[in-house]
């Protein structure tokens, strides 16, 4: 079937020349035509199939509360400079109303502050009460204090009253403030230049699910408050660059509308952008630069070498017309299939033309081969196609079904690189067979006859046998080694490390996650009502690999009427309470002798706590006595001037502070219920659609791109909820389908390879020789990835597939070759078809070399396996199969009895 295919080829191209090209010539136009519709998809969200449930979910998702990804702005500078211009960036990118829902970068933690005894647990409060009616005397006393002397003689009677008692959560309140102010203390003392925090805002803030943006006054800061970050909600959740290049220039343009409006901030104040827009937009705009410069450069080396191989520009004419044309009618193809090339075929397409001319190239050569022995050139070109090409359109299709086999992965990005390979390769294959012996017989050859007598007498010497024999035996202890060897390398899920290194928002994104409390990525969990809402936000928290959750829950408190009822009942003691400072007159000597006397009282305390089995209130206890013995080395260490001075403004700084606490205090007595209406909108926005679905941000405590991890921290949120999602979610999902994707790719290629091949040559011996080199490269890219500190990741396991796919063709045509003269060394078929082989794989050799110095690291990567896979599978087809071959059929008497 396959001889009468060929056959019928030669004689339609003789006969009807004319017409082919008229024909292809159309057929390359429409195509072109075609081409001006083909949309190149940068979505990474198209690579993923959209009726997956996970992903289904999170569309619905985004279609409900909006743009999830935000684009992060971060401004880095002196901690004053940049919360004081965070409002004008702020104003500026809510100005961009086309491109912004809306700017979240600050809590106003004013609204909070008038209410803050209404955010106290229940049970907290009501101890409170009691100390306010129990211990109204010593209220009445704390009141009377007007010093830091006085302070430390109403603790040491405190703490020495067996009379008074609190309950353990209040000591360990009560502890923790005089620790946090023996440390003001001291600070005061060791740092001249020192001037007050806010003691008691830092106070609150320790052990509050929010202490970070207490701390911080409500921004998004770092922890060394030189990073501030501004959250915007893009008005659309596309990721194409249709969409994304134009919001980023709204951005930056309004960036630097602040910097022309406020010229001083230009050299104070640096803005960087991070988020996963930022990483989208970044991976668009560098493949594609990559891709048309590696394209570029693959169609001029390609032509290079063809010039090398074949010396005249007529013969680099007829290689490369039918490819050209076979590539136009392809895409033209592609855009009534798919309608689109993904980021990953967009990518595979800079190679499809180095790898594509390797048709043409083994239709010439043998022609060349056939007139230097004598043919004329139209016999030449029958021969070439009915023999030479029978191994090229087994190759071809083998190719092809190879492609079509990952056409049949789940992994949508894998599936669509199929479908187009596969159809680039049977158009291409189709425009060879038709048009190449059309311009053969119009255009010509040179006669070419290769030097073979001293292959055929070598390859019978002993010396050579044993070098046959040692070369097969090292290949294969190689082959078990790399396969051992491959078992160990890792799979690198962090699609960070595939962005260009040093990149600006692969810089902010690991800076942020390392020196803040925030992070680029959390899961999102939806609920019906605030209370169920908050009944998962309190389960959540007690999860092991939660870092921290937000959700309207810590909005709006809980048990509001009961907590007012208990407010309204510490009005009248709390009334009294009024803070007058008075400077006192002790000395260093004074001081030091009350810090031992409190000192005294906590060590007694501890041991008391010690004998009645109170680990944490030993701890506790334990961590002050350490703190007033840093500040006792404190104070001796100043001179006794200094000392005071520092002293007395430390003295004056605490009691100022509890002047403020106190006419707060009085505030919250008059506290009104909190609403949901009430908050601010950005938060409403954040946290509640309008649908009335609510939403809690969890924050994981490990890294996203750790799968293990991630795999412990979706479980233990499903155990908690089924309604979850977000990039932790659909990552998992994802990192799976790609891995899964594929090994569905390589079963399906590699099935349809072996169907093909055994269809073709009726043998499994010669099917297993065809499939050997590839084989080999396979298993020896293992040791090349091992060795090279290499690792698998998103894009470079495409390039086995591709690899599957396009390296049998150099096993096909050798065996092909050899099969016309079973009874020859092996060496022949690499000293006449091998040749071709060659310059085909020298060609695809520099389209894939055009992508491995890519700036994107999985571009470059996938472009590195592919090309050691590509070379390690020509080593093994020229110099390795004819070994084997030779090894095991080289013989006069029988050779004609194992013919394959």
């Amino acid at each position: 079937m396959q001889n009468r295919l060929l056959e019928l080829i030669v004689g339609f191209t003789r006969s009807r020349g004319t017409a082919i090209l008229i024909g292809f010539a159309v057929a390359t136009l429409l195509g072109a035509g075609l081409l001006t519709r083909l949309e190149i998809s940068t979505s990474q969200k198209a690579l993923i199939p959209t009726d997956h449930p996970v992903q289904a979910e999170f569309l619905a998702f985004v279609e409900e509360f909006g743009a999830v990804d935000n684009l992060i702005v971060v401004l880095e500078g002196e901690p004053e400079t940049i919360r004081s211009s965070a409002d004008f960036f702020a104003a500026a990118l809510r100005a961009e109303t086309a491109w912004v829902k809306q700017v979240f970068y600050r809590v106003d933690l004013d609204f909070f502050a008038e209410r803050a005894l209404l955010f106290v647990p229940t049970a907290e409060l009501r101890r409170g009460e009691e100390v306010l009616v129990n211990q109204a005397s010593l209220i009445e006393r704390v009141a009377e204090v007007r010093n830091l002397a006085a302070i430390l003689a109403a603790m040491d009677r405190g703490f020495g009253e067996p009379a008074v008692e609190f309950h353990p959560d209040a000591v360990t309140g009560i502890l923790r403030g005089v620790e946090e102010m023996m440390r003001e203390w001291r600070r005061w003392l060791e740092d001249p230049t020192y001037h007050a925090e806010d003691l008691v805002s830092r106070l609150f803030a320790t052990g509050h699910p929010n202490a970070a943006l207490v701390k911080a006054d409500g921004y998004l800061i770092s922890r060394d408050g030189r990073m501030l970050f501004l959250l915007v909600q893009p008005i659309s959740s596309s990721d194409e660059a249709a969409f994304l290049r134009p919001f980023h220039a709204a951005m930056r343009a309004a960036v630097e509308r602040v910097f022309a409006d406020y010229p001083s901030l230009r050299g104070q104040v640096h803005v960087g952008f991070t988020g996963l827009p930022a990483h989208v937009l970044t991976e668009i705009e560098t493949v594609f630069d990559d891709v048309t410069s590696g394209a570029s450069v693959a169609v001029i080396l390609v032509v290079l070498i063809l010039f090398v191989g074949f010396r005249t520009p007529r013969k680099v004419a007829i290689a490369v017309i039918p490819l050209v044309a076979g590539m136009v009618i392809s895409l033209g193809v592609v855009t009534l299939v798919l309608g689109r090339l993904n980021l990953i075929s967009a990518a595979f397409m800079a190679v499809m033309f180095g790898m594509s001319i390797d048709f043409g190239i083994y239709l010439v050569r043998r022609t060349e081969e056939e007139m230097g022995g004598g043919a004329s050139l139209a016999e030449a070109v029958r021969v070439a196609v009915t023999r030479t090409g029978r191994g090229v359109l087994t190759g071809g299709l083998t190719t092809a079904c190879a492609f079509f086999g990952i056409g049949l992965s789940d992994f949508t990005g894998f599936a669509e690189l199929g479908i187009t390979a596969g159809i680039g390769t049977l158009v291409c294959l189709t425009a060879v067979f038709l048009l190449v012996p059309v311009l053969l017989l119009r255009f010509g050859a040179e006669p070419k006859l290769p030097a073979l007598t001293v292959a055929r007498d070598l390859a019978r010497a002993p010396s050579v046998v044993q070098l046959r024999v040692a070369l097969v035996l090292v290949v294969a202890l190689l082959a078990i080694w790399a396969v051992h060897r491959g078992r160990g390398i890792a799979f690198d899920y962090n699609a960070l490390h595939l962005l260009p290194r040093d990149t600006e928002s692969t810089t902010y994104q690991l800076r942020m996650e390392a020196e803040s409390d925030y992070a680029v990525s959390a899961a999102m969990v939806l609920a019906d009502s605030l209370e169920e809402i908050r009944s998962i936000t309190t389960r959540l928290r007690t999860l092991p690999e939660v870092l921290r959750v937000e959700s309207l829950a810590d909005l709006v408190p809980a048990d509001q009427a009961e907590k007012l009822a208990i407010i309204r009942r510490c009005r009248a003691p709390l009334s009294k309470v009024e803070i007058a400072y008075q400077p006192g007159d002790a000395t260093v000597t004074d001081y030091q002798a009350g810090l031992a006397r409190l000192s005294q009282r906590f060590a007694d305390a501890e041991e008391a706590a010690f004998n009645a089995g109170r680990v944490e209130l030993v701890e506790r206890l334990g961590k002050v006595q350490d703190e007033i013995g840093s500040l006792e080395l404190a104070l001796g260490n100043a001179p006794a001037a200094l000392a005071l001075q520092r002293t007395a403004g430390f003295e004056r700084s605490i009691f100022t502070t509890a002047r403020s606490v106190v006419e707060l205090a009085h505030r919250w007595l008059e506290a009104r219920p909190v609403t949901e209406e009430q908050l601010p909108s950005e938060l409403r926005a954040r946290m509640r659609s309008s649908q009335g679905h609510y939403l809690a941000y969890v924050f994981p405590k490990g890294s996203v791109w750790d799968v293990d991890f991630l795999d412990r921290f979706v479980a233990q949120l499903k155990e908690v909820t089924p309604r979850i999602t977000g990039f932790p979610v659909t990552h998992q999902v994802y990192s799976r389908l790609v891995v899964d994707g594929f090994i569905q790719a390589m079963l399906y290629s590699l099935l349809a390879v072996i169907l093909l091949l055994a269809f073709d040559f009726r043998r499994a011996d010669a099917v297993i020789l065809a499939l050997l080199p590839l084989v080999i490269a396979v298993a020896l890219l293992q040791l090349v990835i091992a060795y090279g500190g290499k690792s698998y990741n998103f894009a470079n396991i495409a390039a086995f597939p591709v690899l599957l796919g396009y390296g049998v063709a150099y096993g096909v045509n050798i065996v092909n070759r050899w099969r016309e003269r079973p009874t020859e060394t092996a060496w022949v078929s690499a000293l006449t078809i091998g040749k071709g082989v060659v310059l085909s794989a020298a060609t695809t050799l520099a389209g894939i070399g055009s992508i491995t110095v890519a700036r994107h690291n999985g571009v470059s990567t996938f472009g590195g396996f592919l090309l050691a896979g590509v070379i390690l599978c020509l080593i093994s087809a020229v110099f390795i199969l004819p070994a084997v071959i030779d090894l095991l059929y080289l013989s006069a008497d029988d050779a004609q009895e194992k013919k394959p």
